[in-house]
């Protein structure tokens, strides 16, 4: 029987994005995607595990060179603008789920900034028993360490906790700990009510 499940944010609470950031900024200011994608492949995986300031990122390396003429802070509400779109039948099991005692948590790799913003501005925090963020965890999905400290909080066994996520990556590691992890898809939204055996 599971006590506890783990929903990954974007892909699964969240509906997928529709494009990327490097993407829109590109279309919309011009902005060359080799001038945004080194954010990508290098501070931004470190504002993942908090061990860099994205706010401070922008600042001091990227808002000049993109020709931002605003704040970090309004480039980043231009930025999540798109993404925040709930995906309703997740939150629907969420709440069925957390009705029949089984505890709901999110799992997922965040900035400090986008995690408040999905929690606190989305509201998440109001529909979850809480919140597993890579930044805040100092290590990401992509590390067995991430789910052997979710069980270590709970105080669970592996065999008691599903998570979903939208990555097969993440599943594999989560799987490695002996979680039962499933992979996400809105192919067949149908399924995931189905597949929680109480």
């Amino acid at each position: 029987m599971f006590k506890a499940v783990l929903f990954d944010a974007d892909g699964v609470i969240l509906l997928p994005r529709k494009k990327y950031f490097s993407d829109i900024i590109a279309e919309d200011y011009g902005v060359p995607l080799e001038q945004v994608l080194p954010l990508f492949k290098n501070e931004f995986k470190e504002c993942l595990i908090g061990k860099a300031d994205l706010k401070e990122v922008l600042n001091n390396k990227y808002l000049n060179k993109w020709g931002w003429r605003g704040s970090a802070e309004e480039l980043l509400v231009y930025w999540w603008r798109g993404e925040g779109q709930i995906n309703k039948p997740v939150l629907d099991l969420i709440k069925e789920l957390r009705e029949k005692g089984v505890r709901c948590f999110l799992a997922a790799d965040q900035e400090k900034y986008r995690a408040d913003h999905l929690l606190k501005t989305l509201e998440l925090e109001k529909f979850l028993d809480g919140a597993f963020i890579s930044c805040n965890m100092g290590v990401g999905k992509n590390n067995r360490t991430f789910f052997e400290r979710i069980l270590t909080d709970l105080k669970l066994e592996p065999e008691e906790v599903l998570f979903w996520d939208d990555e097969e990556e993440n599943i594999a590691v989560a799987r490695q700990v002996g979680i039962d992890a499933r992979l996400f898809t809105l192919d067949s939204p149908q399924d995931y009510s189905i597949e929680i055996k109480m």
